[in-house]
C-alpha cells in the first residue's frame, strides 16, 4: 500500500497496470538495496565474487560500466583495449564440471554401388569428441587508490571495470591460443600478403563443396596495415579498409566483390591470421570469478591492486572451423 501511494498511477490505468507498476518498483528497489549491500562488503572487506552469469555477460557484452568522472589517476588508452573476439565465440557455463565434452561429426557416411544379391557397403558417420578441461587463471589490474575516496559504489563500479576488463583480456589470449594450437583447424602455409591474399584464404574456407561466409579475418594490427599498403599495377590500394565507427577493433576488407569482417587481435603473431565463424570455439567458465583488492602489491605507486581467479577452458568444437593461415618467411 506504502508503494501504491508512493507510486500513484494516474485515474485512467487499469487495475493490471497498477500491479505491475508496483512489482516494477519493488524490483527496482531490490536491485538497488542488493547493489548498496554488495559494493559496501567489497568497500569493507576488499573481496567480490562475480558468478558466472554475471561473467558470461561481461565476456560476450562490449558495454563499459559507468566510472565516476571525478577520480584522478589513471586515464584509459585512446581505442579499445581487448579484442572482440571474446564477444564474439560462444561461452558456456560448465559449473560444477570436472570436465565438458562437445561431440563433433569427423567423416561423413559415403555410399558405393550396390550389386543385386550382395551385401549393402557399410559406412557409418565417424564422430570425435573435444573435452574441455578447467585451467586456473589469474589476472591483475590496477586502479587509482584515490578511487577508495569515493562511494562505496562508485569504488565498486571502478573495480568491477578494471576486473572484467583483465577477465576478457585473458579470455581473449586463450581463444587465440587454444585456436591456433587445435588440431580441428585447417593450416593454410606460405601465404603472401599481396593482391591475392584474401581471397586465396576466404575462398579456401568451407571445403572442396562450398564458400562459406558470415566468416571474420582475425588479425593482428601489423598485417592489417601490410595489406593496406597492397597496390595494385595502377598503383591503387587493392583492399578497402573500413573501421566500424562504433567498436574500432573491428571493420571491413574489400577486394572487389568480397567484403571480409575483420578483428584486430594483438595475441596473434605477426604473420598469423584466424578465418572463420567464431561460434565455432566455445569458452566454457567452470568457477565463479573471484576478485579481490589489495593495496600492498602496488604500494609505492599509489595504486590499487585488482586480482581475478577463475576457472576457463575452451576448445575449437567443429572440425575445419576455422583456417589458420601463416605468411611465407622472407
Amino acid at each position: 500500500e506504502q508503494l501504491a501511494k508512493l507510486d500513484e498511477p494516474a485515474d485512467n490505468m487499469t487495475d493490471d497496470a497498477r500491479g505491475l507498476n508496483v512489482v516494477a518498483t519493488m524490483q527496482t528497489r531490490k536491485a538497488e538495496d542488493n547493489g548498496e549491500e554488495r559494493a559496501n562488503a567489497l568497500y569493507k572487506s576488499g573481496r567480490m565474487t562475480m558468478d558466472n552469469s554475471e561473467a558470461r555477460a561481461v565476456l560476450v557484452s562490449s558495454g563499459k560500466i559507468a566510472t565516476p568522472t571525478e577520480v584522478g589517476g589513471i586515464n584509459d588508452p585512446v581505442g579499445a583495449r581487448v579484442s572482440s573476439i571474446v564477444d564474439m565465440v560462444k561461452i558456456t557455463d560448465a559449473s560444477g564440471m570436472g570436465a565438458y565434452k562437445v561431440a563433433y561429426l569427423d567423416i561423413d557416411a559415403t555410399a558405393a554401388a550396390q550389386t543385386e544379391g550382395s551385401a549393402y557397403n557399410a559406412s557409418d558417420p565417424t564422430f570425435g569428441f573435444v573435452e574441455i578441461t578447467p585451467a586456473t587463471e589469474a589476472v591483475l589490474s590496477y586502479i587509482s587508490k584515490q578511487a577508495r575516496k569515493q562511494t562505496p559504489l562508485n569504488y565498486t563500479q571502478k573495480v568491477e571495470e578494471s576486473a572484467r576488463v583483465a577477465l576478457r583480456k585473458r579470455a581473449a589470449a586463450i581463444i587465440t591460443a587454444a585456436i591456433t594450437g587445435s588440431d580441428l583447424v585447417t593450416k593454410q602455409t606460405g601465404v603472401t600478403l599481396n593482391e591475392t591474399a584474401l581471397r586465396k584464404i576466404a575462398l579456401k574456407y568451407g571445403g572442396d563443396e562450398s564458400v562459406v561466409g558470415a566468416a571474420t579475418l582475425f588479425i593482428n594490427k601489423a598485417d592489417l596495415v601490410t595489406l593496406g599498403d597492397v597496390r595494385g599495377s595502377d598503383k591503387k590500394p587493392v583492399y578497402e579498409i573500413t573501421p566500424d565507427a562504433q567498436n574500432p577493433n573491428t571493420g571491413i576488407i574489400r577486394d572487389g566483390g568480397l567484403a571480409v569482417p575483420y578483428c584486430i587481435n594483438s595475441n596473434l603473431a605477426s604473420g598469423t591470421m584466424i578465418y572463420g565463424q567464431p561460434q565455432n570455439f566455445e569458452l566454457a567458465l567452470f568457477s565463479n570469478y573471484e576478485i579481490m583488492v589489495s593495496e600492498d602489491f602496488a604500494f609505492d605507486k599509489g595504486l590499487l591492486a585488482v586480482r581475478g581467479d577463475v576457472e576457463l577452458g575452451g576448445a575449437v568444437t567443429v572440425k575445419g572451423g576455422f583456417i589458420v593461415a601463416t605468411v611465407a618467411a622472407g
